[in-house]
């Protein structure tokens, strides 16, 4: 079952997001966002992007990067992101926004999100990159000038 909801840039792909809220507290409503193949995290207003860390346990600021280190014992307890789109809520859990990278046997998490300052017209914006799109397919319908948005089928 698909959520559709128009594009509000043509070629641009981009859309309205309703509302962001981490566990229960509301981040941003009337937001812009694009989905995006060709970006691996979450990005938004550097500033929106920092006031959301905060509500997120377990996380420490990598200094002068924009990135975040997360302790990985606390994936479970972190809240969740829920971007609702088309009057539709779409989730994030810990285990959705923190990647988990294993080299030579060792397991670092970091947040699957940074801050990214978009100027105007386009801006400020979300983009939703890799880490909402590994959970919701997406349908790029070019022909009615929308997105469609689903739970992806786990293989």
């Amino acid at each position: 079952n698909f959520t559709y909801t128009p594009v509000t840039i043509p070629g641009y792909w981009q859309f309205a997001v309703d509302s962001l809220v981490v566990g229960s507290q509301t981040v941003g409503t009337d937001l812009k966002a694009i989905a995006d193949t060709g970006t691996s995290l979450l990005t938004g207003p550097k500033a929106a992007v920092a006031q959301l860390v905060k509500l997120i346990p377990g996380l420490t600021g990598l200094p002068g990067t924009g990135e975040y280190i997360a302790d990985c014992s606390k994936i479970a307890d972190m809240p969740t992101l829920t971007f609702t789109i088309a009057g539709e809520t779409f989730n994030l859990t810990g285990e959705d926004y923190i990647l988990q990278i294993t080299t030579a046997g060792v397991t670092e998490c970091l947040l699957g999100m940074e801050g990214l300052d978009v100027p105007e017209p386009r801006g400020p914006l979300w983009i939703l990159g890799d880490v909402f799109l590994r959970k919701y397919y997406t349908l790029f319908d070019y022909g009615n000038s929308r997105l469609g948005f689903a739970l992806a089928a786990v293989p």
